[in-house]
């Protein structure tokens, strides 16, 4: 109502000051037209403020709802970063585990299997001079073959023992070798995955930005193009220099080097006002 007001009043100076140029009243001519172009001047310097003052708040709401994907973008990312080293973390326990059950094996193997022994023939040799000793009543010598004939079983037996503990320790090197080898590739498999998901993630973030700064362009051109509209009307020297441009976001800014977080300087401003049609842009 106010602008039809002063469109009328400026088409009442128009007419004013062709009435005046009728008459020859050049100089109130001269005032009027001053006056209407002042009034022109003002109006022109109303609406670049109040265009500059709704590109503030579209460019607003643009970088809140931009902030708000990009906190979605991390939560997400940080959830399958999470699930990831759960995953690896269960596999690492899964096989230690094994490997403990596979240990635990070779030591009850050891301790349970019997010593098979095969008596010497020098053993066998002693055992049948102490029979037949004792079988002619002569028990003194047949003691005597018995206590040589006892030591002589018990050298056997630990070299057949220490032979047997020999051939377990190798299978027990054997076996912590092979184990061995199973965490190092395993710790390669979780290895791949890991940088794997970071490149998913840095594809993913890489297209968000894109999109991001392919809306942020989009909307500048538009207020460009509507103050270019304005400036062309007239009246350039009155009216204030544009405001300066956002800069575009960069996927090697040091903040996005690692898992991404919320920006904490170029998206802080809050509007109180309805989103506009940029923001439904990302919903």
């Amino acid at each position: 109502m106010e602008n039809k007001s002063v469109e009328e009043f400026i088409k009442v100076l128009d007419n004013h000051i062709k009435e005046c140029q009728k008459t020859g009243k050049y100089m109130e001519a001269l005032s009027t037209t001053n006056r209407r172009d002042q009034l022109i001047k003002n109006i022109q310097i109303r609406k670049r403020e109040f265009i500059l003052q709704r590109h503030t708040i579209e460019r607003s709401e643009l970088e809140n709802a931009q902030l708000d994907q990009f906190t979605q973008f991390s939560k997400k990312w940080e959830e399958r970063m999470f699930e990831s080293s759960k995953k690896a973390e269960s596999q690492r326990d899964k096989l230690s585990t094994r490997h403990q059950q596979e240990l635990d094996g070779i030591v009850f193997q050891l301790e349970s299997q019997p010593l098979k022994s095969r008596p010497s023939k020098s053993l066998l040799e002693l055992r049948a001079l102490e029979a037949l000793l004792a079988k002619n009543e002569r028990y003194i010598d047949a003691h005597n073959v018995k206590t040589k004939a006892d030591i002589h079983e018990m050298i056997e037996l630990s070299h057949e023992s220490n032979k047997q503990r020999a051939a377990f320790q190798v299978l027990e090197s054997n076996l912590l070798t092979q184990q061995e080898n199973e965490r190092n590739a395993l710790d390669q498999q979780i290895k791949k995955e890991k940088e794997a998901l970071k490149k998913l993630m840095m594809e993913d973030l890489q297209r968000f930005l894109k999109k991001f700064n392919h809306l942020l362009l989009e909307l500048e051109t538009q207020h460009s193009i509507e103050l270019s509209k304005l400036s062309a009307s007239g009246y350039q020297n009155s009216v204030p220099s544009p405001r300066k441009k956002l800069a575009p976001l960069q996927l090697d800014s040091p903040k996005l080097q690692s898992p991404p977080s919320p920006p904490t300087s170029t998206f802080r401003r809050k509007v109180t006002t309805s989103p506009s049609i940029h923001t439904k842009k990302w919903r």
